[in-house]
């Protein structure tokens, strides 16, 4: 199982391959992509710990829709 910990909004996020997260609202559009910065990354047995972030890693994702 491929997973990451994510930061946005000064607030941490367990964002898995193919799926999809709740975050809080951003400014930008539906549709428009954006990076989230890796805390942690863990790919089967190989754990990557950041310090804070993780270098030369980013979780690239898309605003599906906003909603209240």
């Amino acid at each position: 199982m491929k997973y990451a910990i994510v930061e946005s909004g000064g607030k941490q996020y367990k964002a898995v391959e193919g799926g999809t997260i709740e975050v809080d609202l951003l400014s930008l559009e539906a549709g428009e992509n954006h990076d989230l910065q890796v805390l942690l990354l863990v790919d089967g047995d190989d754990i990557t710990v950041g310090t804070p972030t993780v270098t030369g890693v980013a979780v690239q994702t898309k605003v599906v829709e906003h909603f209240k």
